[in-house]
């Protein structure tokens, strides 16, 4: 559990993670967007990449003040509630 904290754990699984999926495309580099969010294209980029067309041109902003603002509009059968689970539980998503 102290390991969620520790900047270089983080980092490892990040590095760990992104060289994996890196590994798994590599033979079909066209199947897989890799953006920057913070980029001013990046909504241009997934969209042209998804191949859909789109009134918006630039991602909806959700995270005001480390606060996500819109946490309670997203809706998905697998979206984590963890405000509703346990201390024990909640360490499994951790």
């Amino acid at each position: 559990m102290d390991s969620i904290v520790s900047d270089a754990h983080l980092s490892s699984c990040y590095t760990r993670h992104k060289n994996d999926i890196n590994e798994y495309f590599k033979e079909r580099h066209k199947s897989l967007l890799s953006i920057d969010v913070s980029h001013a294209d990046a909504y241009q980029q997934m969209v042209s990449f998804l191949g859909i067309d789109s009134t918006r041109d630039t991602f909806k902003r959700m995270n005001t003040n480390g606060q996500i603002v819109s946490w309670r509009e997203l809706q998905h059968e697998n979206k984590i509630r963890l405000n509703l689970l346990s201390a024990n539980a909640k360490s499994e998503f951790l």
